[in-house]
């Protein structure tokens, strides 16, 4: 994916988007051969854009539909993934 693509399929994720993305993350390791651990790996996910900014994209795993035994504070603990965007190797745009 050109630098160009890449950042016209981040402009075009907005909070709300289902969306799939493809990203190096980080590796930590312990007592392991570090020559092994060279390059980061390559993970894919998908879910809910909840935030966006110039540097990092939020995704929600999964969301509240049908309000029902709610904490008092009325909040839904949620459960997902905030990825920094120079990591993004491909980011789709499944569902508006």
């Amino acid at each position: 994916m050109t630098n160009q693509h890449k950042q016209q399929s981040l402009a075009s994720a907005k909070v709300g988007n289902l969306i799939h993305v493809t990203y190096e993350d980080h590796i930590v390791w312990c007592d392991k051969d570090p020559t092994k651990f060279n390059d980061p790996w390559v993970l894919e996910t998908c879910g809910w854009v909840s935030f966006e900014n110039e540097t990092a994209i939020r995704i929600a795993w999964e969301r509240l539909i049908k309000p029902s035994n709610l904490p008092e504070d009325g909040r839904f603990p949620q459960k997902g993934l905030t990825i920094v965007k120079s990591t993004i190797v491909k980011l789709e745009v499944l569902s508006t």
